[in-house]
C-alpha cells in the first residue's frame, strides 16, 4: 500500500525518484535485516522476485518513468490529476512513447563532448541514468574548471543559500534579500554556454566533487570532511541498541533509509547534505518527530494504565 501510494504521488508530480526510492528503501531494509539476522538471501523465492523486479525496472516501470519525464512541463501548469491523466495517456500509447523518448534523448545528447554543452544522457534505462552516470561527474568537473575553481559566482550562491534558510521576518529585519536559484550546476553551465540549447531548461544535477571545487576550491575537502562527520553523527544517533542482539531503528529512519546509500548521488553536491543537516527543513523534522514521539508516548501510557 505504501509503495502504491508513493507511486501515485510520483506519477502525479512527475518525480520518478519517489517511485525508485520507495521500492529501494524497502529492498535495502530487507537486505540490512537479513545481514543483521544472518538470513540467507540467495533462495529460489528471492531469485524469482529479483527477476520479476528486473523485468519491471527495465520494462513497464521504465516506460512509466519516461512518460513522467516527457510530461514534466505539464506538471508546471496543471493540477496533479491532470498531470496524472496525461502521463497515463502517453504511457498507454507505447509507439508514441518510445518515439517521443528517443527524440528527447537525441535532443539532449551532446555525443560525449563536454565542450559542446551539458548532457545527462548516459544509458538507456531511465533509472540507471541517474545512478550510474559517470558522464555527469566528468561534465561537472569540466564546467567547474572552465568557470574556475573557488569561483565568485559560487561564493554568491553559497551566501544566497544561507540567506534563503533564514525565516523571512529575520531576513527582512537584517535587510537581506532572498534570491531564488536553480542548482549550482545550472549556474556553471549557463555561465559557460549561455543560451546554448544544451544549457537551457531543466533541473541540472551535478557531481559532488566538481560542484565543491567550483564553490570552494580545494577548501571543499575540508568543508566536506566536517559536514559529513556531522551528518553521519546525526543519522547514527537515531539508532540505538537495547541489548547485544536488539537494534532499535525509528520509523523516520526507515523511511529515509535510502539516504544512507545515496549520499554522493548526482544532485546538488554538498548542498544536498548541508540542506539535510544544517537547514530549517532538517531541524523542523527533528522538532516534529519529537512532538509526535511525545504524543504517542502519552497515548501509550494512558492506555497502558487503563489496562
Amino acid at each position: 500500500v505504501y509503495i502504491l501510494f508513493i507511486m501515485l504521488i510520483g506519477i502525479a508530480t512527475t518525480r520518478r525518484m519517489l517511485i525508485f526510492n520507495a521500492v529501494m528503501t524497502i529492498a535495502l531494509i530487507y537486505l540490512a535485516y537479513s545481514y543483521i539476522r544472518n538470513i540467507r538471501i540467495m533462495t529460489k523465492r528471492n531469485m524469482v522476485l529479483f527477476l520479476i523486479g528486473l523485468y519491471l525496472a527495465t520494462g513497464p516501470v521504465a516506460d512509466l518513468a519516461a512518460a513522467m519525464i516527457l510530461n514534466r512541463h505539464v506538471s508546471e501548469t496543471s493540477t496533479a490529476s491532470q498531470t496524472f491523466d496525461q502521463v497515463m495517456k502517453l504511457y498507454s500509447n507505447k509507439e508514441a512513447l518510445h518515439y517521443a523518448f528517443q527524440a528527447y534523448n537525441a535532443a539532449t545528447d551532446n555525443g560525449g563532448n563536454n565542450a559542446l554543452g551539458w548532457s545527462e544522457y548516459y544509458v538507456d534505462n531511465i533509472f540507471l541514468d541517474r545512478f550510474c552516470n559517470l558522464r555527469v561527474f566528468d561534465a561537472t568537473l569540466y564546467n567547474a574548471q572552465q568557470q574556475g575553481f573557488n569561483n565568485e559566482n559560487g561564493h554568491q550562491y553559497y551566501e544566497d543559500f544561507w540567506i534563503n534558510e533564514l525565516p523571512s521576518p529575520i531576513a527582512n529585519a537584517l535587510g537581506l534579500k532572498k534570491t531564488v536559484h536553480g542548482t549550482v550546476t545550472d549556474d556553471m553551465v549557463i555561465g559557460n554556454f549561455g543560451e546554448n540549447r544544451y544549457s537551457i531548461g531543466g533541473f541540472k544535477v551535478g557531481g559532488e566533487t566538481g560542484i565543491g571545487l567550483y564553490m570552494f576550491g580545494y577548501w571543499y575537502y575540508v568543508i566536506a570532511f566536517f559536514t559529513y562527520i556531522v551528518m553521519f553523527y546525526f543519522l547514527s544517533s537515531y539508532v540505538r541498541f537495547d541489548s547485544v542482539d536488539k537494534m532499535v531503528i525509528p520509523v523516520p529512519i526507515l523511511v529515509i533509509f535510502m539516504r544512507y546509500w545515496t549520499i554522493f548521488l548526482n544532485a546538488n553536491g554538498i548542498f544536498s547534505s548541508m540542506g539535510y543537516v544544517f537547514t530549517r527543513a532538517y531541524t523542523n523534522k527533528i522538532f516534529i518527530y519529537c512532538i509526535v514521539f511525545f504524543i504517542l508516548r502519552l497515548i501509550s501510557r494512558f492506555f497502558g494504565k487503563r489496562r
